[in-house]
């Protein structure tokens, strides 16, 4: 008779611990879920800068003099960027700041320098489902804004 009186003690202890460890097991696996979304579309975003920038290595520089150069280096390279950024994920479409995405020739220490970058607005701006938890604040905490930033000498 007391042996079936502790495992009922027993179970109760179990579903105790249950009711408490499962909300942060929850959102223990939703935080892991949501960085993995986030770190995915960080190196897709990493590899269309990428790509954009090998482009200019691509061109044949004997067609043209040096001041075309710069223009169709630029013109080509954004093209690409703005192309590649369309295959990304509708959500991170509409959240890519203008101002922080493109490309730009410039000098860096006497070398002509092709930089492409792209700007995502982060932290609350749709990109993933965030929980509010009052004066907890959000869960799980999220970047204001992501850049993907590539460079190559040309």
């Amino acid at each position: 008779m007391r042996l079936r009186f502790q495992n009922k003690r027993q179970r109760g202890a179990v579903a105790l611990e249950f009711l408490l460890l499962f909300p942060f097991i929850v959102a223990t696996l939703y935080a892991a879920a949501s960085y993995s979304v986030l770190f995915f579309n960080q190196y897709r975003m990493q590899d269309a800068v990428t790509q954009a920038a090998n482009l200019s290595l691509s061109i044949d520089r004997s067609s043209y003099n040096a001041d075309q150069l710069k223009g169709v280096v630029e013109t080509r390279s954004s093209q690409a960027l703005n192309a590649l950024i369309g295959s990304l994920p509708a959500s991170f479409r509409g959240a890519v700041q203008p101002d922080l995405t493109g490309c730009a020739v410039g000098t860096v220490s006497d070398v002509e320098m092709l930089r492409c970058s792209v700007g995502v607005a982060g932290g609350d701006s749709g990109l993933l489902p965030l929980i509010s938890f009052g004066w907890l604040g959000q869960f799980p905490p999220m970047p204001s804004s992501l850049q993907a930033e590539a460079s190559v000498a040309f």
